[in-house]
């Protein structure tokens, strides 16, 4: 691979591993790198299974930023009755939580989300 004259396949590596990266962005840089390989490369093999092993990690900052939308939803607007709203938020918290716990990097740049989620659920009493 160090042999490659085209830095474009490192340089999407890179990208790729970027957790702010979105699946649409993940796909396309996955297809360039395999094509700037070309399947005849020796390395083509390696580099495939390195990037299902990349692919494996199945969060992204996409999934943060929308669990945060939706719980800012259920919160101020319970399609069920508010009773049963209260354990889906607390679901929504805790998967949150545990997402925040395994990978810290998917919440860089989240906090407005937070403080906005946080202030809804102040305001709604039956989110506590």
């Amino acid at each position: 691979m160090h042999e490659l004259k085209d830095g474009h396949i490192f340089k999407n590596l890179d990208k790729i591993l970027d957790p702010a990266a979105t699946v649409h962005e993940l796909h396309t840089l996955k297809e360039d790198v395999l094509k700037r390989l070309g399947s005849k490369h020796e390395a083509a093999e390696f580099m495939k299974l390195l990037l299902i092993k990349v692919s494996l990690s199945t969060f992204n900052k996409e999934h943060v930023t929308s669990g945060f939308k939706l719980l800012k939803e259920c919160v101020q607007n319970p399609k069920e009755d508010k009773r049963k709203a209260k354990p889906l938020v607390s679901a929504g918290f805790t998967l949150l939580n545990m997402l925040g716990a395994t990978f810290p990097l998917l919440f860089v740049d989240t906090f407005d989300d937070l403080q906005i989620l946080l202030e809804v659920c102040r305001k709604e009493p039956h989110a506590r």
